[in-house]
Formats: C-alpha cells, structure tokens, sequence
C-alpha cells in the first residue's frame, strides 16, 4: 500500500449574470454547470501535472513523488535523437520491472513526430484527425500511446517549461480526488449567482523507478 495525501484543493467558481431561480427557469443552469465542469477538468490536468513533474520520492519514503529526471538532458532538434532518449528511457524502466505504455510530449516534440510520421523505418504510428480531438492521443510508438500536452513545454513555468517528454507505467501513476460540492449560488456581491465546484485531490508516482521525466539543461 502507497500513502496518497490529498492535501491539494482544486475550486472553480464562475459568475453568472442571473439569479439561480432565473437560471433553472430557463434551462441555462445546464450549460453553467457544464461550463465550470470543464474548467475544473482542466485545473485537474495541471494539478496531475505537477504530481508527475515534482521532486520524486527519496528510497524509503512515505507516500508517493515525481517522476525520476532523465540522464538525458540535451535538447532533441531532430526525431532520431528524441525517440533515441525515449527508448533508452523505456528501457530502464523495463529493467526495472515495468511497462512504459504511457509517453507524454510537449509540443515542440510533437511537431517532430508529426513531421516525421511517415519516413521510412519510423515506428510512430499517427492517429486520425478525429481521434486527436477526441482523446488528446496522437499515435503509438512501439507499444506506448503517445499524448501531447500544453503544460509541458515552451509558456510553461518551472520544470515544465523545460520538459520534453515524461514516459511511465501507467499503473504507477496514482491519483485520488474527493469531489466536495458542486452548486449554484446566489452571489452577495453583485446581481447573478457564481457556479462552483471544489474538490480535495493528491496523487503521484508510486514508484519513481517507473516514471522518467526528460528535462533538458
């Protein structure tokens, strides 16, 4: 068993220029509520960010860290060299008794994929148009679902700025959220009503052996 601290609060709350007896009246609470449900998915993606980009767990610690930083840290310019490091990586983590069947690029390293995508011997195989919109999945490359992500990359802060890719075993990335409320509420400050949603989460890599993180110098 893996301790998993929730100790991270993720809460969104938007304004509605509306009462909520005018809101549900008019059947406009819907399209609120689904509003500040995707806003909060995506304050949920950079909270799980940030669980696999912290410090990773010392030998012997409690509870769960980040992913282990990479011994690869020069910047990729071209696909060969970058699906050299990724392999390498997946290698350790093979060795060290798992499956990297997740790989997490940041944009600059998929606009090398998506350049590349049909050279020959290339093993990166590109989804549809369709499924890239749908699931956020770009392709396969050698058994591992390949996913870009804004927050890793150029415009980002920290550690994240400088990622290129993080591989893992998805079963040891772990993540637990509670959802506390979500509602409607009459706003005291101004004439409308704010919808809102919270929630208490905590999550990271059970075991960092499993989870590599490229972050260039």
């Amino acid at each position: 068993l893996v301790l998993i601290q929730k100790a991270d609060f993720i809460s969104i709350s938007e304004e509605c220029y509306d009462i909520v007896d005018n809101l549900r009246a008019s059947g406009k609470s819907v399209d609120k509520v689904a509003e500040v449900v995707e806003s909060f998915k995506e304050a949920c993606q950079k909270q799980y960010t940030k669980y696999l980009l912290a410090e990773p767990a010392s030998e012997g610690a409690v509870g769960v860290g980040g992913a282990t930083r990479s011994a690869k840290t020069t910047k990729s310019t071209d696909l060969k060299t970058l699906i050299a490091d990724i392999l390498s990586d997946r290698q350790q983590i093979r060795s060290a008794g798992g499956t990297a069947d997740v790989l997490l690029i940041s944009p600059e390293a998929e606009t090398l994929f998506l350049a590349n995508a049909y050279t020959n011997g290339n093993a990166f195989i590109p989804e549809t148009n369709e499924s890239m919109v749908n699931t956020g999945k770009i392709g396969k490359l050698y058994g591992m679902d390949v996913y870009t992500s804004n927050l890793l990359g150029a415009g980002n802060e920290g550690v994240a700025e400088n990622t290129e890719y993080v591989i893992y075993d998805h079963n040891a990335f772990a993540i637990a959220v509670d959802i506390e409320g979500l509602r409607l509420k009459d706003a005291e400050d101004f004439f409308g009503s704010y919808a809102q949603i919270g929630a208490i989460a905590g999550g990271g890599i059970t075991n960092p052996a499993l989870a590599i993180a490229k972050v260039t110098a």
